[in-house]
């Protein structure tokens, strides 16, 4: 076959193919990702086999129309597969770390041999599967290798326990595992089989762990967490929503074992009072993420309780909290005079006088979203303007007392705003 007619072949199936693999280089990388078109980007269950048909002279001619091709092989990092069948071109890629695949199909016995073969040779440190709805534990176990650090199961419902097992036998070294559902918005690819006792063989062999996703496993309970804050004290990232619930005495007592934990995620499942919200800081002085939620109805022995304040917190949601009113927003802003992102949105009881609070605590803001919190007017907005100048997005849809006054002040106010949302459709 002529080498023109090979190369413009090749250049077809790549416009074809669009983004079938993701390919990130390290500082020597010769490939420049400006290009619009390059052949090594092409996936490797393509390429492969077009260059097997090729004699000396036409793989002369398409490594000069793609001088990054041979550099491919011994630079690329990370590679998405579209297909169980590219693994066969894997080995020869001998810096591959990170391994992405995409599939709906299900893998061959002779594949997962071939998929055990190249884990190991390869010694991966990060492996995602999410979404693969045909992965099973079988095909983990095969999948996991002792130099994985970081594994992303999320969205995989055909895994029990048993992939857990395997991981946690198999990868003491793991730092990163998500085996989050996909919130609520797609129940079919939660990971319902998964129950306490996968959580367990994860605390009790991978002490490294730092970052871990349980969003939407319903069957993990208290006694899974509890093992995971006695034997794994390095966690800086923890998901919670959509869990089953847990008091609010118990998300503290698990956050005194995790002093370096900066991102927390309770979601909707526990009402966690200002007190408790200061504990939790306490517990934990290099929070920065917070993301609580439901909070509990304030009483007045609290208000003016606490007299301490955490600058490390930057982000805090509350939303979706009929609970969530003036007096409780007045006492948290105090807590965190750092905050940089704050959202209240669906937070109907909020009101300007809240919000004024935010704006004088909280100079720094650089975020908010007070969407449907429909008693705020002008007046809120107006104080933002005047305190917090550093402001780059505000969300007010929904704000339907807000007028073109307040959106003026705001203007006025905060030069750098960038995003600005303000739609008052109905929902009806």
């Amino acid at each position: 076959m002529n080498s023109t007619r090979i190369i413009t072949y090749c250049v077809s199936l790549l416009c074809l193919a669009g983004n079938a693999v993701a390919v990130q280089e390290d500082e020597q990388a010769l490939i420049n990702q400006s290009e619009a078109l390059s052949l090594s980007a092409m996936p490797v269950e393509i390429m492969h086999p077009i260059r097997s048909y090729l004699d000396k002279q036409d793989k002369d001619s398409l490594n000069l129309a793609d001088r990054s091709f041979n550099q491919l092989k011994t630079l690329a990092s990370a590679i998405t597969l579209k297909s169980w069948k590219g693994l066969a071109f894997l080995q020869n890629y001998s810096s591959l770390k990170d391994l992405k695949i995409d599939t709906r199909e299900e893998p061959t016995a002779e594949q997962l041999n071939l998929l055990k073969n190249v884990c190991e040779t390869l010694d991966l440190e990060a492996l995602d599967v999410s979404g693969c709805k045909k992965i099973t534990d079988k095909s983990l176990g095969y999948l996991a290798s002792k130099n994985l650090k970081r594994i992303n199961i999320s969205g995989c419902y055909g895994l029990t326990d048993k992939g857990l097992i395997a991981i946690a036998e198999n990868c003491p070294g793991l730092q990163t595992l998500d085996m989050s559902g996909y919130n609520g918005f797609r129940p079919d690819y939660d990971l319902d089989s998964v129950t306490n006792d996968g959580l367990i063989a994860i605390a009790k062999n991978c002490h490294e762990l730092r970052y871990l996703d349980l969003s939407d496993c319903e069957n993990v309970k208290q006694l899974g967490l509890e093992a995971i804050a006695q034997d794994c004290p390095k966690l800086q990232h923890l998901a919670l929503g959509g869990c089953t619930p847990i008091s609010e005495t118990r998300i503290i007592q698990l956050t005194q074992q995790w002093p370096d934990l900066r991102h927390l995620y309770i979601g909707t499942h526990a009402r966690i009072s200002v007190a408790g919200v200061a504990q939790i800081a306490r517990n934990c002085p290099n929070l920065q993420y917070l993301d609580t939620r439901t909070s509990r109805e304030m009483v007045n022995e609290e208000i003016g309780a606490i007299d301490h304040t955490y600058p490390a917190l930057r982000y805090l949601k509350l939303s979706s909290s009929s609970h969530t009113g003036d007096l409780y927003i007045k006492e948290i802003v105090k807590l965190f005079p750092g905050l940089q992102r704050l959202d209240v949105s669906f937070c109907s009881r909020l009101s300007d006088d809240g919000l004024t609070a935010v704006a004088q605590s909280c100079p720094g803001l650089q975020y908010l979203d007070v969407s449907y919190c429909f008693e705020l007017t002008d007046v809120g907005l107006a104080a933002i303007a005047q305190n917090c100048p550093g402001l780059q997005y505000l969300d007010v849809s929904q704000c339907n007392r807000v007028s073109d006054a307040g959106i003026a002040a705001i203007a006025q106010g905060c030069p750098g705003l960038r995003t600005l949302r303000a739609c008052y459709r109905s929902w009806f």
